[in-house]
């Protein structure tokens, strides 16, 4: 048990973590970060939970703090703690009264079990399924709520004999006490229908246990469920024609949240759903009844928020059937015009929601409109993807009914625009749901139905309103108009414009450019947020070339007579008072850097100007992790396109930025830290002249161990000292830093995890120092380097260690190399050569790492202690050769967004696509066979011996040999 002193002390770090002054409050982030990597830190926290008279506010924070241990730490938990946790977080978790404590105490259970369960945790599931047994619901529903939670990692799971494996293990488990609990819970509806403080927890447990039921069933159908089908469907189809008048389980009438209810039937449609897409023929016997008992539910809900869920769920089941065996339900007369005219249009028709979020909540409007808010919640989403599953089997009927609703509206608006606009605005969201057969996020759409008119082919310089083509006649005007019926108009028109982009030739791109600056202009929110988007995605486009190259649809000698008048409207917009961080806009902005290049230099003093006024105003508090990835992207182009070759403008932003840089390291804004050593490598890697000393202000802060203690910061920090070692080496050998970095490679990248950054900054040491510098240090460098490698066999490791070797080959030679690891040990360097470097030369990857490898094999071949060792020779040649002929990893391009982010949000590393640091080729002017023929030539003169052991090899590699000095130009044979 922790004793009263330590729990003392974490109470008041605890305490002062919740300090809203940062002098008081950081000081005990810091505490409690080192505290987490104690052993035993986790068990003092989950004990802390246990003390009687502790505030709630601490136990909440303490309870936090654990969860967050798990989640970044568990793996460095001794087995005796995890043990310890294991076998008592499942009591506390349920015993506690404070559902805050509660959630966080089930969060951290369902990360341990990510790790540990079912292999390591076997009495895990066996557990919370005997506490099943409870009569009490909202027991029930914390039980439930934590085994959804486990098992809910199945519902996206990928079918393989490992997962199949896990869930036989937990369906023997679950299964029949799943169906029992589930069978009484329903038959405690009945009697409790008017009686809500019953009902609510026991539609709470159904609810719960219908997503447990989804999670079990999402990978493969379970023989015990197929086999009670009939009792499992029977519930669901009680559930989905039970109704209610009470406003606790059916929700508020004014309200946003679904009532539970509603709740329990989207969960519902959601395993009916599954059900008709992956068992069709198991579940053949069913469908009829569920398109009755959804249909039903479709036509007495509302348009009201609160049945958003049900109704995207109840549209989606329609959308699976008529795509599946059971379109044939949809061939009855009128049928695909009653879904069109009852379900379609009402579902795409705006709402007084949607019309007050594009006023007062315009983030939330473009959210659900650009994004389509989350699977649950987008009812347009819905009922576009409901049209696209229609034209699967009725391609030819859809189009025609949905012309004719189209026609219908559009007449209804040219009747009475102002009046009338929302009818334009469906019938676009229609002819677009009717016209795309399939799309990319990066590309648009990328076929369209022939049926639909959506656009002529236009040739000219200039755009010519076409009556019968849709973009011509209604796309085109919006854009054009000064005062528009309705703003969303516009906004329409500019989502219109980037979906078919991929059907919009240059001349088009040309013409558009004028209005799209136009609409950025716009002091509405939404329609300068859409230009932003639309001017983005239409200079993402490329087209491949007939060499297999990709090139931009609108390049930068295009562009660039719009650069004064889209910079200056992109740079008002992004510094408005009202640009809520608005990622769309920051994004645009780096797409016009990115495809400029140097063209941006003139209009480089603004650019700088802008950005950094935005990074000002949102550094000490980020909210967009989006929009920050691409600030910082930004940065980086006009870093890499003008900065390295304008010293005025490599001036402005450092002076502007440096203050900010050091503000967030002192301040520990641990979001932008990743970034920002981004950004400084990129500026020391560019720069052409001797760093100024700004930049050595900051080196002390970077050696903090505080920083390096965080995985988020390892790769970053790592390029950013490598830079500072090799463009300001004299600085940091006469400051004394370099003791200080050998000693965050011995402590923090000398590891499993990070064995390579450790590896490619002693590179940086020994590539770009004066022997005299690293002199004094390398015997103990290599030493702890064969340590590493003794105790860690990784291949990640050794690769890193062989680049490593090779560079110091190639910068000084193989005898200084050898001599070195012999300094360290008698014998080391032949050890080295046999049980690394031929064992693992050959796995090799990256053109230039090859390169680099064999160039520093072929200068180990003619090493006089290696020549006299044959063996040894004859696999270092034959290794060689292997390396030499692997095939190449690189891929092919091709024209995807190379920017997108792959994560974003919280405390991680995401690099920069125009960050990224450029490949150095140390060895420009030598080609790795040409060398190889040489070095072998050389040997043959020096050792002609040496010619029978190549002539012993196999004739394949005999031959690819005498390929390599034939083209050398070498008279040899072998």
């Amino acid at each position: 048990m922790a004793s009263q002193e330590n729990l003392n002390q974490l109470a008041a770090l605890i305490q002062d973590s919740q300090n809203p002054d940062p002098n008081v409050r950081k000081p005990a982030e810091v505490n409690l970060q080192s505290a987490s990597r104690d052993p035993g830190f986790s068990i003092l926290l989950l004990q802390s939970l246990q003390v009687p008279n502790w505030p709630e506010h601490i136990k909440q924070g303490s309870a936090v703090q654990f969860k967050n241990v798990v989640k970044y730490q568990w793996d460095s938990v001794p087995e005796g703690p995890a043990t310890q946790i294991k076998e008592n977080i499942v009591n506390l978790m349920l015993s506690t009264s404070n559902n805050n404590i509660q959630k966080q105490l089930s969060a951290a259970l369902a990360l341990i079990s990510e790790k540990d369960f079912p292999d390591n945790w076997k009495n895990l599931l066996p557990d919370l399924v005997a506490r099943l047994q409870s009569n009490d619901f909202n027991v029930l529903v914390k039980v439930l709520s934590t085994i959804e939670s486990i098992l809910k990692r199945y519902h996206d799971a990928m079918k393989t004999e490992e997962v199949l494996l896990e869930l036989q293990y937990i369906l023997a488990i679950i299964q029949e006490p799943l169906l029992r609990l589930y069978t009484g819970a329903m038959s405690n509806i009945e009697p409790n229908v008017n009686n809500a403080a019953v009902l609510f927890p026991t539609l709470k447990a159904i609810k719960l246990m219908t997503k447990i039921f989804h999670h079990l069933n999402a990978v493969d159908l379970p023989e015990y469920f197929e086999d009670h089908m009939q009792e499992w469907m029977t519930h669901f189809h009680n559930l989905l024609i039970f109704n209610s008048t009470l406003p606790q389980i059916i929700g508020e009438e004014d309200g946003d949240k679904a009532g539970i209810l509603h709740q329990v039937q989207s969960h519902v449609c959601n395993v009916i759903n599954l059900y008709t897409i992956k068992y069709e023929e198991e579940f053949n016997t069913y469908f009829m009844t569920f398109l009755k008992d959804i249909w039903s539910l479709l036509e007495r809900i509302n348009l009201e928020t609160r049945y958003d869920s049900l109704v995207v769920s109840a549209i989606r089941f329609l959308s699976a059937l008529s795509s599946g065996v059971q379109h044939v339900q949809f061939r009855e007369s009128g049928i695909l015009q009653t879904i069109c005219q009852r379900i379609v249009i009402p579902n795409l028709t705006l709402r007084e929601v949607e019309l007050e979020n594009f006023e007062d909540n315009p983030i939330e409007y473009i959210r659900r409109d650009i994004e389509g808010g989350t699977e649950s919640d987008s009812r347009r989403n819905a009922a576009t993807n409901l049209i696209k599953s229609l034209r699967k089997y009725f391609e030819g009927e859809t189009t025609t009914i949905c012309s004719s609703y189209i026609n219908e509206l559009l007449a209804k608006y040219e009747s009475n625009p102002k009046a009338n606009w929302s009818s334009k605005d469906v019938s676009i969201y229609l002819i677009t749901a009717l016209a795309v057969r399939s799309t990319v996020a990066s590309q648009g759409a990328t076929n369209i139905n022939n049926l639909v008119p959506v656009m002529c082919v236009v040739h000219s310089s200039s755009i010519v309103t076409q009556s019968r083509d849709f973009f011509g006649s209604q796309i085109l005007p919006e854009l054009q108009k000064e005062s528009p019926a309705h703003l969303i108009l516009k906004a329409d028109a500019l989502k219109f414009v980037w979906t078919f982009r991929q059907q919009l030739n240059k001349e088009v791109y040309l013409s558009l450019m004028p209005l799209i600056v136009s609409n950025l202009r716009s002091k509405n929110y939404v329609v300068h947020t859409y230009a932003a988007a639309c001017l983005e995605r239409l200079l993402s486009v490329k087209d491949r070339q007939e060499n297999g190259v990709y090139v931009p649809r609108l390049g930068k000698e295009e562009l660039a007579h719009f650069l004064p008048s889209l910079l200056d409207a992109l740079f008002v917009a992004l510094e408005s008072d009202n640009a809520k961080e608005n990622e769309f806009l920051i994004k645009a902005v780096m797409r016009v850097f990115s495809t400029s290049q140097e063209a941006i230099l003139p209009y480089a003093g603004r650019a700088i100007t802008a950005l950094v006024n935005v990074f000002s105003r949102i550094y000490r508090n980020p909210v967009n992790a989006t929009f920050n990835h691409y600030l910082f992207e930004s940065l980086a182009v006009v870093i890499k396109s003008v900065v390295k070759s304008s010293p005025e403008s490599r001036r402005q932003l450092e002076e502007t930025l440096f203050g900010i840089f050091r503000a967030i390291l002192e301040e520990d804004i641990i979001e932008f830290a990743p970034y920002m050593f981004q950004i400084l490598s990129l500026l020391i890697e560019t720069s052409t002249t001797e760093l100024s000393p700004p930049y050595f202000t900051l080196i002390q802060s970077i050696l903090q161990p505080l920083l390096w203690s965080r995985t988020s910061n390892i790769r970053p920090l790592v390029r950013l000292l490598a830079g500072y070692v090799q463009k300001g080496g004299a600085q940091i050998v006469s400051s004394g830093y370099l003791v200080q970095i050998l000693g965050v490679i011995q402590r923090t990248l000398l590891n499993i995890k990070n064995d390579e950054q450790g590896f490619f900054l002693l590179t940086a040491i020994v590539c770009y120092l004066p022997p005299d510098a690293f002199a004094p240090y390398l015997k103990d460098m290599l030493g702890s380097v064969f340590s590493y490698l003794t105790n860690n066999k990784t291949q990640k490791g050794r690769l890193a260690f062989l680049l490593f070797s090779s560079r110091i080959i190639l910068k000084y030679s193989a005898t200084f190399y050898m001599q070195q690891l012999e300094a360290v040990q008698a014998g080391l360097t032949m050890n080295a050569l046999e049980k690394i470097w031929v064992a693992f030369l050959r796995n090799a990857s990256g053109t230039l790492d090859k390169k680099i490898l064999s160039v520093a094999t072929s200068k180990l071949l003619v090493e006089p202690s290696i020549l006299q060792l044959d063996h040894l020779w004859k696999s270092l040649l034959e290794t060689d050769m292997a390396l030499l002929e692997l095939e190449s990893t690189a891929e092919e391009e091709d024209d995807q967004d190379a920017e997108e982010a792959p994560e974003l949000g919280g405390a991680h590393y995401t690099p920069l696509s125009f960050g990224v640091r450029a490949e150095e080729d140390p060895i420009p002017e030598i080609e790795p066979k040409r060398f190889l023929a040489v070095t072998l030539s050389q040997i043959a003169q020096q050792r002609p011996d040496k010619l029978a052991l190549v002539a012993s090899l196999p004739d394949n590699a005999r031959n690819l040999l005498t390929s390599y000095c034939e083209a050398s130009g070498i008279p040899l044979r072998f």
